[in-house]
């Protein structure tokens, strides 16, 4: 295999992370495709590796459907009943309203992306690993039944979550964003500490009991809202977190003012560009910008006045090294929380591409890459042997990506990605899927 290293930099760290307890808004490899464009959904279908179906229309009826390593996409109005998930990515686009009906059965692989509104009418459970559910800010995700998560599974949520009884017990992660809301009936916990809060705080509400023998959690960014008439929780599962008896809701609470989408930035003729996304704003004052140069503390550099709606903010600043930002968000009660951190180089590479989250533990492996002009071509992985295990298109956009790759065919072991475009192609990075 011929890599032309001389024409730019690739630059292939190899950054570990542990996604459970410090990332809950993991990325969501197909949701950047547009839906509507695999094959229409039917009953009974069986979705195999490779295949995606969809679903853009309105009061759409469909039962007995299969997903055994494709994607299953819906962007309009649906219910199935009956599904059978033994392994693949089911996602339900910010357009789209999914109710699940009848039986739900799980298999080993389960990837479950909600970014708008899904009901499951049956229990759910979600059990080793990769099997876990995402629910995206704003998004609204309601279980009209028991809700278990044990054995290495994950539940994610970053906006509203609502279920009746909830069981988490050895291996669980349960990790919330900030400003999320988890509504519940009833809550078991039996696992040590599998709750983690991102950032900022969130907010766990329950109306009956709230039972276990191991902590919830070690962070105290985490509020338990105790609704009036619950009882008391159980010593040994309060953990870190903050009860508070006779609440009538999280609002306020464990809820956020703000939930921020992205933050990024690049530098353009001496200049800092810094651009952030909120997806919701109530009662925010202000967002401070912070820079750290190297060897140094980070300091804020400005401010600018929230809108408290949903919006894109832009802010410049001059720069003459390489520098880390920050934003530093401020409630109208002074309450503050920060964003992550983003590095701005004053020469950025031609390319740049780092495997986070590595090893990999789940179906998709996440790949952030810088470039200094578009590029478009093929991202390739290959298997130790050198052999060709996936090819996906991909445009990158001048400044950073982040781009997933499906792995779900992908049995353990070790491979390498590499890049080849329309006028460049990349070095090999490494890694290790387990």
């Amino acid at each position: 295999m011929r890599f032309i290293t001389s024409i730019l930099i690739c630059i292939c760290s190899l950054i570990f992370f542990n996604a459970k307890s410090q990332d809950c808004t993991p990325p969501v490899p197909q949701i950047a495709a547009a839906c509507g464009t695999g094959l229409p959904l039917m009953d009974g279908v069986s979705i195999n590796a490779g295949e995606t179906y969809s679903f853009s229309g309105t009061g759409g009826f469909f039962s007995n459907i299969s997903v055994n390593g494709g994607i299953l996409q819906i962007c309009g109005s649906a219910t199935i009943t009956n599904l059978n998930f033994n392994s693949g990515t089911l996602q339900v686009y910010a357009t789209g309203t999914l109710t699940l009906n009848g039986n739900l059965n799980v298999g080993s692989s389960l990837n479950f992306f909600n970014l708008g509104n899904t009901t499951f009418n049956t229990n759910v459970s979600v059990q080793g690993s990769p099997n876990f559910i995402y629910n995206g800010p704003v998004a609204v995700m309601t279980v009209n039944g028991s809700l278990t998560v044990f054995n290495s599974g994950e539940f994610i949520n970053n906006g509203t979550a609502n279920a009746q009884a909830v069981t988490i017990n050895s291996g669980a992660a349960f990790c919330l964003g900030p400003g999320s809301v988890s509504n519940v009936v009833s809550l078991q916990n039996d696992a040590v500490n599998p709750v983690t809060v991102s950032s900022g705080t969130a907010c766990i509400r329950y109306t009956t009991t709230f039972n276990g023998n191991q902590p919830i959690t070690s962070n105290s960014s985490l509020d338990i809202c105790q609704a009036s008439g619950a009882t008391a929780p159980a010593p040994a599962v309060i953990g870190a977190a903050t009860v508070l008896p006779n609440c009538s809701s999280c609002t306020g609470l464990g809820a956020t003012p703000l939930r921020l989408l992205s933050f990024k930035g690049l530098i353009i003729n001496g200049r800092a560009e810094l651009e952030w996304v909120t997806a919701f704003e109530e009662q925010v004052r202000s967002f401070i910008i912070e820079q750290r140069l190297p060897g140094q503390s980070f300091e804020a550099v400005g401010e600018v006045a929230a809108n408290n709606q949903p919006s894109t903010y832009t802010f410049n600043t001059p720069v003459t090294k390489d520098s880390y930002f920050r934003l530093k968000m401020v409630d109208l009660d002074g309450k503050t929380t920060y964003s992550y951190n983003i590095i701005l180089r004053l020469k950025p590479p031609e390319f740049e591409m780092n495997v986070l989250f590595n090893p990999v533990h789940k179906s998709y492996a996440e790949l952030s890459i810088t470039v200094s002009r578009n590029q478009r071509g093929d991202l390739i992985v290959l298997d130790y042997m050198g052999r060709r295990v996936q090819k996906m298109p991909v445009l990158l956009t001048k400044g950073n990506n982040i781009v997933s790759i499906n792995l779900a065919a992908a049995s353990n072991g070790q491979y390498m990605v590499y890049f080849r475009g329309n006028e460049v192609e990349s070095g090999a990075c490494p890694f290790v899927k387990q």
